[in-house]
């Protein structure tokens, strides 16, 4: 199984953000010498070259706090990159909030007068920390195939209500492992966590979030059969380029 290296674009009103370890409040703007535009486009124009990827994933911060006033942004990432697979965590609880969401992408194109825009490209993310609880769980993917579970770990505790048991009984096909703690820390990925779940047999695809800061965690991650990892600081740092893969 090959792993994929798959960009993050963290967004705070609709301006990309560095995270580290989970502390949103504390998340600065992007600032460095490659990523010098504030242009969100051309950050992620950049940030695809360098993974050379066909996915990204954003994470919508306001919409994980309940608050959809950028959703446009998330609309106009899914039109620009129409080619790319946008695996989009808005803070979706349930169908509902998806089906809100899709509503108003349908709305917005039919507003600017673009056509056709399908949003096919869609991925939604769904995470254990704000999903309603473990019957949101089961209808949600039970319902969508298509959609990625994030596993949200901060300070070794699942966060949410959504219970291990019942992520074992229903597991999706593309899970992600998403160690808050590790996230922008530059302290290496969490293989534990990694060796655990690949261990269990699922028939699920592991990707992993947080920590990975070269080719050397590249390989290592790669031999405990994660599918993927999601890549930021590594990234914005100018540490990777996977060309070569």
């Amino acid at each position: 199984m090959s792993c994929k290296i798959i960009p993050v674009v963290d967004l705070r009103n609709g301006v990309v953000v560095r995270a580290v370890a989970g502390d949103r409040a504390n998340y600065k703007q992007l600032d460095n010498a490659v990523f010098k535009s504030n242009d969100l486009c051309r950050i992620i124009e950049v940030l695809l070259k360098l993974s050379r990827s066909n996915i990204l994933y954003v994470a919508n911060l306001n919409g994980i706090a309940g608050d959809d006033s950028y959703d446009c942004i998330l609309y106009e990432i899914m039109r620009k990159f129409s080619k790319v697979e946008i695996w989009v965590d808005n803070g979706f609880r349930d169908l509902g909030e998806l089906k809100s969401f899709n509503n108003g992408f349908y709305n917005w194109c039919e507003k600017k007068g673009y056509s056709p825009c399908s949003g096919e490209n869609l991925v939604p993310v769904f995470g254990t920390e704000t999903i309603t609880d473990n019957a949101s769980y089961k209808k949600i993917f039970s319902t969508l195939d298509e959609a990625v579970l994030s596993i949200d770990k901060k300070n070794n505790v699942i966060l949410g209500m959504v219970t291990i048991d019942t992520i074992l009984k229903l597991p999706p096909k593309r899970v992600i492992l998403m160690n808050l703690d590790k996230v922008g820390t530059d302290s290496g990925p969490d293989i534990d966590w990694l060796k655990n779940m690949t261990h269990r047999n699922l028939r699920v695809e592991f990707f992993g979030a947080g920590g990975l800061r070269d080719r050397d965690d590249y390989e290592i991650v790669a031999r405990y059969k994660a599918a993927g990892w999601l890549v930021g600081s590594a990234l914005f740092n100018s540490m990777m380029d996977f060309g070569d893969e």
